[in-house]
C-alpha cells in the first residue's frame, strides 16, 4: 500500500491531510494580513477549533518574540489605515 508519512494513503486520507501543510509563494492576501491574522489563518487551513487555534497563535507568538508580531502589526496597521 501507497504510504506518506506513516498513514496508508488509501486507508487513512485524514491522516495523510492533517501531516501536509500549506505554504503559499504570494497571495493576494498576504499584503493584507497582520501577522496574528496570518496566523489565524493556518490554523483555519489548519482546521483547528477555535480555542486551540487562540492557543495556538498566542503559543507561537510568545515563542517567537511576541513584541516583534505586535510592533510588525502595528507598523501594517498603520499602512492599512493610511490607505482609506
Amino acid at each position: 500500500m501507497p504510504g506518506f508519512a506513516g498513514f496508508d494513503v488509501r486507508r487513512e486520507p485524514d491522516g495523510v491531510r492533517r501531516s501536509i501543510g500549506v505554504t503559499g509563494q504570494f497571495s493576494a492576501i498576504d499584503e493584507l494580513l497582520t501577522g496574528r491574522e496570518n496566523l489565524r489563518l493556518m490554523a483555519d487551513l489548519a482546521h483547528l477549533r477555535r480555542v486551540e487555534a487562540r492557543a495556538r497563535v498566542e503559543e507561537l507568538m510568545v515563542e517567537r518574540g511576541r513584541s516583534g508580531w505586535v510592533k510588525i502589526e502595528r507598523v501594517e496597521q498603520r499602512l492599512t489605515d493610511s490607505h482609506l
